[in-house]
């Protein structure tokens, strides 16, 4: 691909956004660096190798509820109409071990998730029982069977069981069998390390402008030709929620050579580099030849809407993306390349966790030409007229890649294929969630 001739020519064709995710995937390698990090500090993280268990999860043999302890066969035939008499033999609470073993024609109260006594090979439920007024006997009306009302050691998790699988991302569940399993410290990826820049001499820093005395900023001080960079922040928040940190961002003016030596500079500390703007065809858009000139553009130009403008690289072995400078497709870049590629240097297994759910289209929605993928953001309204209908999906009537405002208000995207002329109202589709 010849960057100086995009500029003249534009673009010649376009690739797939299914190619351009694939074969850009394709060329991220996971970081490999770990740490230890104590299990309080390991939400979100990624485990770098898997956790077993050690020994059998329960580690005894415990009461499913609260009832008696008895030998199964003691209950046997046991009926409203004729209930079986036991003696009552005493009684155990959860964290106690048994004092007494369970015999023939006896029972012993037992608390859900006590210790099941020795000789009791089943729990009856309290509610099906009645405790004589002398407080000595029990009467049973409903048989049990052995085993009935037991959870087994070993149950949960046998020893040497996989409990959760290297490239786990840990959820607060996790964090809970790891405190069972009795670990303090796990192993985790190290976070991929990300650099983002922005690119324009129309942008400025929103810290740099400023501050009344209530410390808001007006960005029309600025200047009438000047804009505040909002990208960085949208960016570095995405790289965030895939599990990466920003350790270098700033605004780059439109000279190449500045852009070169800090792409460079990023590359040799950083995992990855994240630019945005500059990535068109126009004569101040020194991305690509950048790119092009230093390292290697895998995809330029995606069959995309918003976003086409879209650049794959890799620079010293690292992915680089470059962002169109609009922020809805620097937004949607990063939700369909830059999330991803972050995951897996992380060593994460799932690459694109987003949430899909069926729901029925509002109104009818034309597109123009084919061969193009086009992400509509759409709005889910679940407050449906029928109980179990499904929620209406209420298309954001602004359109174009600057404006902010439809992915605000939007909960997430009907990804139009390319081959498609569009839908008609109440049409069944799929709705592909923001992240959280």
């Amino acid at each position: 691909m010849d960057p100086t001739n995009l500029k003249k020519t534009g673009f010649a064709s376009l690739s797939t956004m299914a190619d351009a995710m694939a074969g850009f995937l394709a060329r991220v390698q996971p970081a490999g660096a770990t740490e230890e990090v104590h299990i309080d500090a390991s939400l979100g993280r990624v485990l770098a190798e898997a956790i077993c268990a050690r020994w059998p999860v329960p580690s005894y043999d415990k009461s499913a509820m609260d009832g008696y302890a008895i030998q199964a066969t003691d209950s046997f035939g046991a009926s409203v109409q004729k209930p079986c008499v036991l003696r009552l033999g005493g009684g155990i609470v959860i964290g106690d071990e048994p004092a007494m073993a369970v015999s023939r024609g006896v029972a012993i109260k037992i608390a859900t998730g006590a210790m099941i006594p020795p000789g009791a090979d089943a729990v009856i439920k309290i509610e099906d029982t009645e405790l004589d007024t002398d407080g000595t006997t029990i009467r049973l009306y409903k048989q049990v069977a052995p085993g009935g009302n037991i959870i087994r050691s070993g149950e949960d998790y046998k020893e040497g069981h996989l409990v959760l699988p290297a490239g786990r991302k840990i959820r607060p569940q996790d964090v809970g069998v790891l405190a069972t399993l009795g670990m303090t410290r796990i192993k985790v990826i190290t976070r991929p390390v990300v650099a983002v820049f922005a690119t324009g001499n129309e942008l400025v820093e929103l810290d740099g402008l400023h501050h009344d005395t209530a410390g808001l900023v007006d960005p029309r001080t600025a200047g009438r030709c000047k804009m505040v960079d909002s990208n960085r922040h949208a960016i570095g928040a995405f790289v965030s929620i895939a599990g990466g940190v920003v350790t270098r961002a700033q605004i780059l003016v439109d000279d190449e050579r500045a852009i070169s030596d800090a792409i460079i500079s990023a590359l040799t500390a950083c995992d990855m580099v994240i630019t945005t703007g500059g990535t068109s065809v126009g004569e101040r858009d020194f991305i690509p030849s950048v790119i092009g000139k230093d390292h290697e553009i895998l995809y330029h130009g995606i069959a995309m809407k918003p976003g086409a403008a879209t650049l794959l690289g890799t620079g010293q072995g690292k992915p680089i993306l470059g962002l169109s400078g609009f922020p809805v497709a620097a937004e949607i870049g990063m939700l369909y390349f830059g999330m991803p590629a972050i995951r897996k240097l992380a060593g994460e297994m799932v690459l694109d966790p987003r949430v899909r759910v069926r729901a029925r289209l509002a109104d009818a929605v034309a597109v123009k030409g084919f061969g193009i993928t086009r992400l509509l953001r759409v709005e889910l309204d679940h407050d449906t007229s029928t109980e179990n209908d499904l929620p209406r999906a209420i298309p954001v009537k602004l359109s174009g890649a600057g404006m902010q405002r439809s992915m605000v208000e939007s909960d997430g995207f009907i990804e139009i294929p390319p081959d498609i002329e569009g839908y008609e109202a109440g049409d069944d589709v799929v709705v592909v969630l923001h992240p959280c």
